[in-house]
């Protein structure tokens, strides 16, 4: 039999359990807006391009409830596991420093949830991009005197060197003269290690102890290198014979250099 008790105890326990709405967690869905990225790899249209070390600003929007967190991840190929880039909060972007991984199969996948540590609500991930190498984008020779003959002394020689990352990049600059196509030849004078700045850097080079060598065979090139932990770029300048038996440098603009080399 049951008791008066009993059964009020009964009913209490009925009209909390049915007759208080249940709360549902917070409803999300996420969209990532930037990078897009493409469907295939390496295929045009391309996704978009970024260089090591730049910074991106991942953008993304979520409807439903508001606040919460967002978990990031980058990944470098398919077949590599993400990388988790952290947990923040549902502002809409992140600033995310693009990692040292060269790559054209790259994605950034996102997630929302309401803790770091609870399960995902709402997923997005990006079409593919590209990861390129870290570059110096501009190259310009001089010499000083601009012409000159066999035996005689450079008095020196001035490169301008055009950076359009937006970061400093620690190098080492290095004149190799003369030099065939590849940038192979005689090195001179000592290194030099630098900082090239964003934007336009002018180098000059006056401690040439050796005289002047007439070119010889593929050796008709005057080369500046410019050595970063990332590889070496360089830029070669035709050394072309003048009608008084004189060599200048080929006339040339800042332009994009050879492609990167890898060590």
């Amino acid at each position: 039999m049951f008791t008066k008790k009993s059964i009020l105890i009964f009913m209490i326990v009925f009209i909390a359990f049915f007759a208080i709405p249940f709360q549902s967690a917070p409803s999300r869905t996420i969209r990532l807006l930037y990078p897009q990225g493409c469907q295939f790899p390496n295929q045009a249209p391309y996704g978009e391009a970024f260089y090591v070390g730049e910074v991106v600003e991942i953008k993304w929007t979520t409807t439903g409830e508001p606040g919460g967190k967002v978990k990031i991840w980058y990944q470098t190929s398919p077949t590599t596991p993400s990388t988790l880039i952290g947990c923040f909060d549902n502002t809409g972007s992140y600033r995310w420093r693009v990692p040292d991984v060269a790559t054209g199969t790259a994605k950034i996948h996102i997630d929302t949830c309401d803790d770091c540590q609870y399960p995902r609500q709402s997923y997005a991930e990006s079409g593919f991009f590209r990861i390129l190498p870290l570059k110096i984008l501009g190259f310009s020779i001089r010499m000083n005197p601009p012409e000159i003959r066999d035996g005689e002394r450079i008095n020196s020689i001035e490169c301008d060197i055009e950076n359009k990352t937006s970061r400093n990049i620690n190098a080492t600059l290095r004149i190799v003269e003369p030099a065939d196509q590849y940038g192979r030849g005689l090195i001179f004078p000592p290194d030099r290690p630098v900082v090239v700045r964003p934007g336009i850097n002018h180098y000059q080079f006056a401690q040439f102890c050796d005289p002047f060598r007439k070119p010889t065979g593929n050796n008709k090139f005057l080369s500046v290198e410019v050595l970063t932990g990332h590889g070496v770029e360089f830029k070669t300048v035709e050394l072309i014979e003048t009608g008084s038996g004189s060599y200048k440098l080929k006339s040339q603009t800042l332009r994009n250099p050879q492609p990167i080399k890898r060590f």
